[in-house]
Protein backbone atom coordinates (compact mmCIF):
# COMPACT_ATOMS: atom_id res chain seq x y z
CA UNK A 1 0.00 0.00 0.00
CA UNK A 2 1.15 3.47 -0.79
CA UNK A 3 0.00 5.16 2.42
CA UNK A 4 3.10 6.22 4.39
CA UNK A 5 1.52 5.30 7.72
CA UNK A 6 1.18 1.71 6.63
CA UNK A 7 4.91 1.58 5.95
CA UNK A 8 5.48 2.38 9.62
CA UNK A 9 6.72 -0.87 11.15
CA UNK A 10 4.21 -0.62 14.03
CA UNK A 11 1.16 -0.56 11.73
CA UNK A 12 0.23 -3.71 9.84
CA UNK A 13 -1.27 -3.68 6.36
CA UNK A 14 -4.14 -6.15 6.09
CA UNK A 15 -5.85 -7.81 3.16
CA UNK A 16 -7.96 -10.92 2.62
CA UNK A 17 -4.90 -13.17 2.82
CA UNK A 18 -3.64 -12.13 6.26
CA UNK A 19 -6.69 -10.64 8.02
CA UNK A 20 -7.71 -13.80 9.85
CA UNK A 21 -4.18 -14.58 11.01
CA UNK A 22 -3.44 -11.06 12.27
CA UNK A 23 -6.81 -10.23 13.80
CA UNK A 24 -8.55 -13.44 14.81
CA UNK A 25 -5.60 -15.57 15.87
CA UNK A 26 -3.51 -13.08 17.80
CA UNK A 27 -3.43 -12.67 21.57
CA UNK A 28 -3.39 -8.85 21.58
CA UNK A 29 -6.39 -6.60 21.01
CA UNK A 30 -6.40 -5.21 17.45
CA UNK A 31 -7.63 -1.91 16.03
CA UNK A 32 -8.41 -2.22 12.34
CA UNK A 33 -8.63 1.04 10.40
CA UNK A 34 -10.71 0.78 7.22
CA UNK A 35 -9.44 3.66 5.05
CA UNK A 36 -8.90 4.92 1.50
CA UNK A 37 -6.22 7.05 -0.12
CA UNK A 38 -8.77 9.66 -1.28
CA UNK A 39 -10.39 10.02 2.19
CA UNK A 40 -9.56 13.32 3.95
CA UNK A 41 -10.70 12.23 7.45
CA UNK A 42 -8.67 9.01 7.01
CA UNK A 43 -5.57 11.14 6.49
CA UNK A 44 -6.43 13.15 9.59
CA UNK A 45 -6.70 10.13 11.89
CA UNK A 46 -3.68 8.28 10.47
CA UNK A 47 -1.06 10.15 12.59
CA UNK A 48 -3.11 9.50 15.74
CA UNK A 49 -3.19 5.78 14.98
CA UNK A 50 0.56 5.78 14.25
CA UNK A 51 1.17 7.42 17.62
CA UNK A 52 -1.02 4.89 19.42
CA UNK A 53 0.70 2.03 17.58
CA UNK A 54 4.11 3.26 18.79
CA UNK A 55 3.07 4.06 22.36
CA UNK A 56 1.02 0.91 22.96
CA UNK A 57 2.95 -1.59 20.80
CA UNK A 58 3.20 -4.02 23.73
CA UNK A 59 -0.54 -4.06 24.43
CA UNK A 60 -2.36 -3.49 21.12
CA UNK A 61 -1.89 -4.15 17.43
CA UNK A 62 -2.88 -1.43 14.92
CA UNK A 63 -3.73 -2.51 11.39
CA UNK A 64 -5.14 -0.93 8.23
CA UNK A 65 -7.38 -2.18 5.45
CA UNK A 66 -7.58 -0.22 2.21
CA UNK A 67 -11.27 -0.43 1.29
CA UNK A 68 -10.61 0.11 -2.42
CA UNK A 69 -8.27 -2.87 -2.60
CA UNK A 70 -10.16 -5.13 -0.16
CA UNK A 71 -13.84 -4.73 -0.91
CA UNK A 72 -14.75 -8.18 0.41
CA UNK A 73 -13.50 -7.26 3.90
CA UNK A 74 -15.47 -4.01 3.73
CA UNK A 75 -18.60 -5.97 2.87
CA UNK A 76 -17.95 -8.62 5.53
CA UNK A 77 -17.73 -5.98 8.29
CA UNK A 78 -20.49 -3.80 6.82
CA UNK A 79 -18.26 -0.75 6.34
CA UNK A 80 -20.48 2.01 4.96
CA UNK A 81 -18.38 5.07 5.86
CA UNK A 82 -14.68 5.67 6.44
CA UNK A 83 -12.60 5.98 8.42
CA UNK A 84 -14.08 3.07 10.34
CA UNK A 85 -12.13 1.71 13.29
CA UNK A 86 -13.01 -1.79 14.45
CA UNK A 87 -11.74 -3.01 17.81
CA UNK A 88 -11.17 -6.76 18.10
CA UNK A 89 -10.24 -8.87 21.09
CA UNK A 90 -9.88 -12.63 20.98
CA UNK A 91 -11.01 -12.61 17.36
CA UNK A 92 -14.33 -10.97 18.24
CA UNK A 93 -15.48 -7.50 17.25
CA UNK A 94 -15.91 -5.61 20.52
CA UNK A 95 -16.27 -1.94 19.52
CA UNK A 96 -16.48 0.31 16.47
CA UNK A 97 -15.96 3.99 15.69
CA UNK A 98 -16.91 5.64 12.42
CA UNK A 99 -15.32 8.97 11.56
CA UNK A 100 -12.52 10.88 13.24
CA UNK A 101 -12.07 10.31 16.97
CA UNK A 102 -9.73 11.87 19.50
CA UNK A 103 -6.66 10.05 20.73
CA UNK A 104 -8.08 10.15 24.26
CA UNK A 105 -11.28 8.40 23.12
CA UNK A 106 -9.36 5.75 21.20
CA UNK A 107 -6.97 5.06 24.10
CA UNK A 108 -9.88 4.69 26.53
CA UNK A 109 -11.52 2.19 24.17
CA UNK A 110 -8.23 0.27 23.94
CA UNK A 111 -7.88 0.27 27.72
CA UNK A 112 -11.43 -1.05 28.05
CA UNK A 113 -10.51 -3.91 25.70
CA UNK A 114 -7.56 -4.83 27.88
CA UNK A 115 -9.69 -5.30 30.97
CA UNK A 116 -10.52 -8.87 31.79
CA UNK A 117 -14.15 -9.72 31.20
CA UNK A 118 -15.33 -11.94 34.03
CA UNK A 119 -16.44 -15.38 32.93
CA UNK A 120 -19.84 -16.81 33.77
CA UNK A 121 -18.16 -19.11 36.31
CA UNK A 122 -16.45 -16.13 38.00
CA UNK A 123 -19.75 -14.27 38.24
CA UNK A 124 -21.58 -17.36 39.49
CA UNK A 125 -18.96 -17.96 42.19
CA UNK A 126 -19.10 -14.33 43.30
CA UNK A 127 -22.88 -14.46 43.49
CA UNK A 128 -22.85 -17.69 45.51
CA UNK A 129 -20.25 -16.25 47.90
CA UNK A 130 -22.26 -13.05 48.29
CA UNK A 131 -25.48 -14.94 48.98
CA UNK A 132 -23.75 -17.23 51.49
CA UNK A 133 -22.20 -14.25 53.28
CA UNK A 134 -25.57 -12.54 53.40
CA UNK A 135 -27.22 -15.70 54.74
CA UNK A 136 -24.47 -16.11 57.34
CA UNK A 137 -25.12 -12.58 58.61
CA UNK A 138 -28.84 -13.35 58.84
CA UNK A 139 -28.12 -16.52 60.82
CA UNK A 140 -25.75 -14.74 63.18
CA UNK A 141 -28.42 -12.16 63.85
CA UNK A 142 -31.02 -14.89 64.37
CA UNK A 143 -28.71 -16.74 66.77
CA UNK A 144 -28.15 -13.55 68.75
CA UNK A 145 -31.91 -13.04 68.94
CA UNK A 146 -32.39 -16.61 70.14
CA UNK A 147 -29.97 -16.07 73.00
CA UNK A 148 -31.88 -12.99 74.13
CA UNK A 149 -35.28 -14.53 73.63
CA UNK A 150 -36.96 -16.42 76.41
CA UNK A 151 -37.88 -19.99 75.62
CA UNK A 152 -36.72 -23.48 76.22
CA UNK A 153 -33.28 -24.55 75.03
CA UNK A 154 -34.86 -27.28 72.93
CA UNK A 155 -37.12 -24.80 71.17
CA UNK A 156 -34.26 -22.37 70.50
CA UNK A 157 -32.03 -25.20 69.28
CA UNK A 158 -34.74 -26.32 66.86
CA UNK A 159 -35.10 -22.76 65.47
CA UNK A 160 -31.35 -22.58 64.92
CA UNK A 161 -31.31 -25.98 63.17
CA UNK A 162 -34.06 -24.80 60.84
CA UNK A 163 -31.93 -21.80 59.93
CA UNK A 164 -28.87 -23.96 59.27
CA UNK A 165 -30.89 -26.40 57.16
CA UNK A 166 -32.04 -23.49 54.98
CA UNK A 167 -28.50 -22.78 53.72
CA UNK A 168 -27.62 -26.36 52.82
Amino acid sequence: MENSTVNNSTVISLDESNFDREVNQGDKPVIVDFWAEWCGPCKMIAPVLDEIAREKADSVKVAKVNVDQNQSLSLKYNIRAIPALLFFKGGQLRDQVTGVASKKDLVSRIDALGKKTPSVNDLSSRLKFSLLAERRCELQEAFSNLRRRPGSKTENKRRLELGLDAIK
